[in-house]
Protein backbone atom coordinates (compact mmCIF):
# COMPACT_ATOMS: atom_id res chain seq x y z
CA UNK A 1 0.00 0.00 0.00
CA UNK A 2 1.14 3.43 -1.43
CA UNK A 3 1.17 6.95 -2.75
CA UNK A 4 0.99 7.47 -6.30
CA UNK A 5 0.69 10.06 -8.65
CA UNK A 6 -0.10 9.67 -12.12
CA UNK A 7 -1.49 11.82 -15.65
CA UNK A 8 -4.43 10.50 -17.97
CA UNK A 9 -4.92 12.31 -20.89
CA UNK A 10 -6.44 11.07 -24.52
CA UNK A 11 -3.43 12.55 -25.88
CA UNK A 12 -0.17 10.38 -25.80
CA UNK A 13 1.97 11.59 -22.26
CA UNK A 14 5.96 12.42 -23.14
CA UNK A 15 8.09 10.35 -20.79
CA UNK A 16 10.77 12.50 -18.86
CA UNK A 17 13.49 10.20 -17.40
CA UNK A 18 15.44 11.39 -14.09
CA UNK A 19 18.53 12.38 -14.87
CA UNK A 20 20.02 11.87 -10.83
CA UNK A 21 19.17 7.35 -11.41
CA UNK A 22 20.95 5.18 -13.80
CA UNK A 23 21.27 1.37 -13.97
CA UNK A 24 24.26 -0.55 -14.58
CA UNK A 25 25.77 -4.11 -14.59
CA UNK A 26 27.97 -4.58 -11.89
CA UNK A 27 31.21 -4.25 -14.41
CA UNK A 28 29.46 -0.96 -15.47
CA UNK A 29 29.58 0.04 -11.99
CA UNK A 30 33.03 -0.72 -11.23
CA UNK A 31 34.36 0.60 -13.97
CA UNK A 32 32.13 3.89 -13.41
CA UNK A 33 33.98 3.86 -9.77
CA UNK A 34 31.02 2.69 -8.05
CA UNK A 35 31.56 1.12 -4.37
CA UNK A 36 29.57 -2.07 -4.13
CA UNK A 37 28.95 -4.12 -1.10
CA UNK A 38 31.29 -7.35 -0.49
CA UNK A 39 27.98 -9.32 -0.45
CA UNK A 40 27.32 -8.57 -4.77
CA UNK A 41 31.12 -8.39 -5.02
CA UNK A 42 31.61 -11.97 -4.09
CA UNK A 43 28.52 -13.24 -5.55
CA UNK A 44 28.78 -16.36 -7.40
CA UNK A 45 25.28 -16.60 -8.21
CA UNK A 46 25.29 -12.70 -9.92
CA UNK A 47 26.13 -12.33 -13.75
CA UNK A 48 28.74 -9.56 -13.61
CA UNK A 49 27.35 -8.45 -17.23
CA UNK A 50 23.83 -8.54 -16.69
CA UNK A 51 22.48 -4.99 -17.45
CA UNK A 52 20.49 -3.03 -14.67
CA UNK A 53 21.87 -5.01 -11.83
CA UNK A 54 22.85 -2.21 -10.01
CA UNK A 55 20.89 1.27 -9.24
CA UNK A 56 23.07 4.40 -9.04
CA UNK A 57 21.70 7.59 -7.70
CA UNK A 58 24.17 10.50 -7.79
CA UNK A 59 22.37 12.56 -5.05
CA UNK A 60 22.62 12.65 -1.43
CA UNK A 61 19.06 13.44 -0.46
CA UNK A 62 18.48 14.73 3.46
CA UNK A 63 15.31 12.71 4.68
CA UNK A 64 13.44 15.23 7.03
CA UNK A 65 9.88 14.36 7.63
CA UNK A 66 7.38 16.20 8.47
CA UNK A 67 5.94 15.37 11.84
CA UNK A 68 2.40 16.05 10.98
CA UNK A 69 1.72 14.88 7.09
CA UNK A 70 4.78 12.23 7.41
CA UNK A 71 6.17 13.64 3.84
CA UNK A 72 9.44 14.54 3.06
CA UNK A 73 10.36 18.11 3.13
CA UNK A 74 11.84 19.73 -0.15
CA UNK A 75 15.24 17.98 -0.98
CA UNK A 76 16.23 21.35 -3.36
CA UNK A 77 16.70 19.50 -6.14
CA UNK A 78 14.28 20.87 -8.95
CA UNK A 79 14.85 17.59 -12.06
CA UNK A 80 14.09 14.76 -9.49
CA UNK A 81 11.48 13.31 -10.94
CA UNK A 82 10.27 10.85 -13.74
CA UNK A 83 7.10 10.67 -15.62
CA UNK A 84 6.63 6.91 -17.05
CA UNK A 85 4.18 5.67 -19.47
CA UNK A 86 1.89 2.98 -17.55
CA UNK A 87 0.61 -0.01 -20.02
CA UNK A 88 -1.87 -1.68 -17.06
CA UNK A 89 -3.14 0.07 -14.06
CA UNK A 90 -5.48 -2.68 -11.96
CA UNK A 91 -7.40 0.61 -10.44
CA UNK A 92 -7.74 3.01 -12.68
CA UNK A 93 -10.76 5.39 -12.09
CA UNK A 94 -9.98 7.75 -15.14
CA UNK A 95 -11.61 6.85 -18.74
CA UNK A 96 -8.72 8.32 -20.54
CA UNK A 97 -6.71 6.57 -22.76
CA UNK A 98 -3.26 6.99 -22.10
CA UNK A 99 -1.49 6.84 -18.56
CA UNK A 100 1.83 8.21 -17.00
CA UNK A 101 3.33 8.03 -13.65
CA UNK A 102 4.53 10.59 -11.70
CA UNK A 103 7.44 9.82 -9.69
CA UNK A 104 8.99 11.96 -7.23
CA UNK A 105 10.72 11.97 -3.97
CA UNK A 106 9.92 14.58 -2.52
CA UNK A 107 7.80 17.95 -3.07
CA UNK A 108 9.88 21.14 -3.97
CA UNK A 109 8.76 24.15 -5.67
CA UNK A 110 11.40 23.79 -8.56
CA UNK A 111 10.67 20.97 -9.19
CA UNK A 112 6.45 21.33 -9.28
CA UNK A 113 7.64 24.35 -11.82
CA UNK A 114 9.28 22.15 -13.99
CA UNK A 115 6.25 19.62 -13.51
CA UNK A 116 3.67 22.78 -14.26
CA UNK A 117 5.77 23.36 -17.53
CA UNK A 118 5.42 19.96 -18.30
CA UNK A 119 1.91 20.00 -18.22
CA UNK A 120 1.83 23.41 -20.48
CA UNK A 121 3.66 21.85 -22.98
CA UNK A 122 1.31 18.68 -22.95
CA UNK A 123 -1.87 20.82 -23.07
CA UNK A 124 -0.54 22.55 -26.58
CA UNK A 125 -1.65 19.55 -27.72
CA UNK A 126 -4.62 17.76 -25.31
CA UNK A 127 -7.82 19.62 -24.51
CA UNK A 128 -7.49 17.89 -20.97
CA UNK A 129 -5.65 16.34 -18.46
CA UNK A 130 -6.05 14.84 -15.29
CA UNK A 131 -3.39 14.26 -12.25
CA UNK A 132 -4.41 11.64 -9.58
CA UNK A 133 -3.09 11.35 -6.17
CA UNK A 134 -4.31 8.16 -5.17
CA UNK A 135 -3.80 5.42 -2.04
CA UNK A 136 -3.08 1.54 -3.51
CA UNK A 137 -4.83 -0.62 -1.49
CA UNK A 138 -7.10 -4.00 -1.58
CA UNK A 139 -10.61 -4.26 -1.71
CA UNK A 140 -11.69 -0.96 -0.19
CA UNK A 141 -13.53 1.33 -2.95
CA UNK A 142 -12.00 4.89 -2.32
CA UNK A 143 -13.88 8.14 -1.99
CA UNK A 144 -12.92 9.97 -5.11
CA UNK A 145 -12.86 13.71 -4.93
CA UNK A 146 -12.66 15.89 -8.63
CA UNK A 147 -11.63 19.26 -8.88
CA UNK A 148 -11.61 21.24 -12.13
CA UNK A 149 -8.85 23.74 -12.85
CA UNK A 150 -8.33 26.09 -15.87
CA UNK A 151 -4.72 25.75 -17.21
CA UNK A 152 -3.86 29.31 -16.38
CA UNK A 153 -4.62 28.56 -12.69
CA UNK A 154 -2.02 25.60 -12.11
CA UNK A 155 0.69 26.65 -10.18
CA UNK A 156 3.41 25.11 -8.00
CA UNK A 157 1.35 26.21 -5.26
CA UNK A 158 -2.03 23.75 -7.12
CA UNK A 159 0.63 20.50 -6.71
CA UNK A 160 2.03 21.14 -3.70
CA UNK A 161 -1.87 21.18 -2.37
CA UNK A 162 -2.59 17.37 -4.74
CA UNK A 163 1.08 16.49 -3.05
CA UNK A 164 -0.33 17.09 0.29
CA UNK A 165 -3.76 15.69 -0.07
CA UNK A 166 -4.68 13.09 2.58
CA UNK A 167 -4.92 9.81 0.89
CA UNK A 168 -4.04 7.00 3.51
CA UNK A 169 -6.93 6.92 4.99
CA UNK A 170 -10.44 4.32 5.45
CA UNK A 171 -11.71 4.38 3.17
CA UNK A 172 -9.19 5.87 0.68
CA UNK A 173 -9.28 9.35 -0.52
CA UNK A 174 -8.31 9.75 -4.11
CA UNK A 175 -7.73 13.17 -5.50
CA UNK A 176 -8.25 14.01 -9.45
CA UNK A 177 -7.49 17.78 -10.80
CA UNK A 178 -8.93 17.85 -14.18
CA UNK A 179 -6.96 20.61 -16.12
CA UNK A 180 -8.82 22.36 -19.22
CA UNK A 181 -7.68 25.10 -21.56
Amino acid sequence: MSEFFFFASNHPLEEIENPHYKSFSINEALARGIELPELVLNSTTIDRNKPNVILWCDLCLKKEIDPITRKVIDNGVDDDFSIKRLELFPEVYSTKKYLAELEWNAYSEGCARHIVDYIHKHMEQADELEIWHVWLSDNETPIIHKTDFRLEDVTAETLRILDNSLVSTIPPQHHCYTIRK
